[in-house]
């Protein structure tokens, strides 16, 4: 009971976070408008990051990775995106950083995007409001049901 002050903070964050990704719930913008702010190549500090792709599977992956329920609490870190995106851990240390180097180049990605950010200097992101709304999207249209391919 000494650390109930403490608690009372976290929860009230975690809160805090979970009310701002539900409030880009009502927000009525067209799909293409927010696919396409993403889909082009950006630039900073002279460095290029490809433009998304929302829908494609690779990217799908990804993006479902990212949105995970688990990281509203805790965060993202390289360690839990490796853990979704490849199940079981790597077999020798050269694939551990393989993989460590290829989930650090995809949060770079999505941090020039603008979905996620870092906080302060820990290695811990989260998804940013933008990053709801464009990945909730993109997750959506994916997951729909095609009804002109039902219907061949």
């Amino acid at each position: 009971m000494a650390d109930i002050e403490r608690r009372v903070k976290l929860c009230m964050a975690a809160n805090e976070r979970y009310l701002t990704a539900l409030s880009v719930v009502d927000r009525v913008v067209k799909t293409s408008e927010v696919l396409d702010r993403v889909s082009v190549p950006v630039m900073k500090d002279h460095q290029r990051s490809r433009g998304l792709r929302p829908v494609s599977p690779e990217d799908g992956v990804l993006l479902q990775a990212v949105m995970d329920a688990r990281h509203l609490i805790n965060g993202i870190t390289n360690a839990s995106l490796q853990r979704i995106l490849y199940g079981e851990s790597a077999s020798d240390l050269s694939e551990s950083r393989r993989r460590s180097s290829r989930v650090s180049r995809q949060l770079r990605m999505l941090r020039r995007h603008g979905l996620i950010r870092k906080l302060g200097t820990r290695r811990l992101y989260r998804v940013t409001p933008k990053g709801q709304q464009t990945m909730g999207l993109a997750l959506a249209i994916r997951q729909s049901t095609n009804i002109l391919a039902r219907a061949a």
